[in-house]
């Protein structure tokens, strides 16, 4: 699943933060010590969410663009201040637990300390301060307005953009998932077990609901073991030994406030684990539980899908969901459909390797499969899958499509500064800013590249000019698989350059960033000039090579082509 950090996750943490701050007691009487355990849990789930997020990213430095790269930066900056709002709750636990304690002490019976309203009072100003602290972190989440343009040139002016008129679309999350209201959760019991039968687990129990503790108490007490992906198992052997335990389990749970409700359905890991063996390919499963309401929401920032899946999450309580991985990497999330007593639900993720500046490309739909694993997966691999290769072809065609559309023209205007000597607002260019000139166009030019790295080697792999109206194009596809292997190989060797220079002694003599970063742009000219040169054969065989939507299967006209570039890059040379 895809853990980039981008601005719609930050804004989706910072929306479960103020909405915890906003549920935060503002007066003495109103601490709980039992609601302040359970909002400890809360923003310790958020603090674990935070760092493993900036983890998965952190480990993999060579996919984490310049953008993403800010954006963790207020990331770990977000951690640190739910840590600091997670101290206070803790300073404030300490309090509250000093009351709690009180009130059995029996020396303390006609004492005015029993029940000191000092106490509570100073839980509640830790609360207000840890509120205070949430809300300074949420501010910090949101998106920093965009300054305003200077009105002095030169400095400002050596970052060349392209023309007004032809300007590139800004960089925005791209919509994964159809807009709708906050989430809503039905109205439920504070704590709930559900109970469904596995076929070599046993009676498989989940523990749920906003004081979900109670339920697993209940669960421990029975003789249920928790196992690795938190749900709760207890092995039987025959049926009047489950329906003894099963009555056991509704009595313990009874006093400890919870329900037990028996499905009538099977486990969902076994069903997931059925549907991956009948699909083409090896295919792995995961059960994943959510044992308070909230945690399912972690979800939707990474969803893909356009249809009822996404909805279901926002609006309906899903104790546990399964994800089915191939290993190209494809990842699709699976659960009961909500209403319904047989039918699930599929969709999918996020692929990863995409920025989300580009043209924004429709999302797959989500599907409904029957209970029948069989029939399952033929529906996912005859229905679901060849739509989502489809979507995601189009989307990596517009991605390298646009990135080869803004380097021509970051081309075009550093190379009519550089001819006309003045920037785009009629100011005079010193000649001493040409080096600082090229330098910036020569980073903008290897950032976008990167896209292309990422994303054409699939789209060249599929690519058949053979059947094809232009054959003759296998020659120039050849060129560009080799330009792009030698693409490649700079990218593997700037990485490995970047970790050598931060390991340096700073004692010892070492090249400098900016000798290393030239050597690079120099190696990496010769490709990128390959790529805009033939930009317009790789389009229009990427574009012949894209998979039919499975409801054109039977739609045997000819299809269109996307639109092709403006001007054609190729039409000048991109040498600077």
């Amino acid at each position: 699943m895809s853990t980039s950090a981008t601005q719609a996750a930050l804004n989706y943490l910072g929306r479960r933060l103020d909405e915890l701050a906003d549920a935060f007691p503002t007066s003495p009487a109103a601490v709980d010590v039992v609601t302040l355990t359970d909002d400890i849990g809360i923003l310790a789930h958020h603090l674990q969410y935070t760092t493993e997020r900036a983890q998965d990213r952190f480990t993999v430095p060579e996919t984490v663009y310049l953008p993403e790269r800010d954006a963790l930066v207020r990331l770990a900056e977000a951690a640190a201040g739910i840590a600091g709002a997670l101290d206070l709750l803790t300073e404030a636990l300490t309090y509250a637990a000093t009351g709690f304690h009180r009130e059995a002490l029996p020396d303390l019976a006609a004492s005015p300390l029993r029940n000191d309203p000092e106490v509570r009072t100073i839980a509640a100003e830790k609360y207000a301060e840890a509120a205070a602290r949430l809300r300074e972190t949420v501010t910090a989440l949101r998106p920093a307005p965009a300054p305003a343009p200077p009105s002095t040139p030169p400095s400002a002016a050596l970052r060349t953009q392209p023309p007004a008129h032809a300007g590139p679309q800004p960089r925005q999350r791209l919509q994964r998932c159809p807009p709708s209201k906050e989430p809503r959760m039905p109205s439920n019991p504070p704590a709930e077990i559900t109970l469904v039968l596995s076929a070599s687990a046993g009676i498989v129990a989940v523990a749920h609901g906003e004081q979900y503790q109670w339920a697993e108490t209940a669960l421990k007490l029975v003789g249920f073991h928790r196992r690795d992906n938190g749900a709760f198992a207890l092995a039987v052997k025959h049926p009047q030994a489950a329906r003894d335990a099963v009555h056991q389990l509704i009595r313990t749970a009874r006093r400890h406030q919870a329900t037990v409700t028996a499905s009538n359905r099977r486990y969902l890991g076994d069903v997931a684990d059925e549907i991956a063996a009948h699909l083409p390919g090896p295919w792995r499963t995961k059960v994943g539980v959510h044992n308070h309401p909230v945690w399912q929401h972690d979800l939707l920032p990474w969803l893909w899908d356009a249809g009822e899946l996404a909805h279901a999450i926002q609006t309906e309580r899903l104790p546990y969901t399964a994800i089915l991985t191939d290993d190209t990497g494809i990842e699709l999330l699976l659960f009961e459909r909500p209403g319904h007593q047989h039918d699930y639900l599929l969709g999918a993720f996020a692929p990863n390797g995409f920025d989300e500046h580009v043209a924004k490309t429709s999302p797959p739909s989500s599907i409904v499969l029957p209970a029948a694993p069989e029939q399952a997966a033929n529906a996912i691999a005859n229905r679901f899958l060849p739509a989502y290769h489809h979507v995601l072809h189009t989307r990596r065609w517009a991605t390298v499509a646009f990135a080869l559309e803004r380097i021509r023209e970051e081309y075009d205007a550093r190379q009519a500064i550089t001819e006309s000597g003045r920037f785009r607002d009629g100011s005079p260019m010193n000649p001493g800013h040409i080096p600082d000139l090229e330098g910036q166009s020569a980073d903008f030019t290897w950032q976008e590249f990167r896209d292309v790295l990422t994303h054409a080697p699939a789209l060249l792999d599929q690519c058949r000019p053979a059947t094809t109206a232009w054959p003759e194009d296998a020659a120039t596809l050849d060129r560009l698989r080799e330009a792009l292997a030698q693409g490649t190989g700079i990218l593997a060797d700037w990485n490995a350059r970047l970790d050598d220079l931060r390991q340096t002694p700073a004692a010892l003599p070492a090249e400098t960033y900016g000798d290393a970063k030239a050597e690079r742009d120099a190696r990496m000219l010769p490709v990128i000039e390959a790529w805009m040169a033939d930009c317009e054969v790789f389009l229009r065989q990427a574009s012949a090579a894209a998979p039919l939507h499975p409801l054109a299967a039977h739609n045997h006209a000819v299809r269109a082509l996307p639109p092709a570039l403006p001007t054609p890059p190729c039409a000048r040379s991109a040498r600077r």
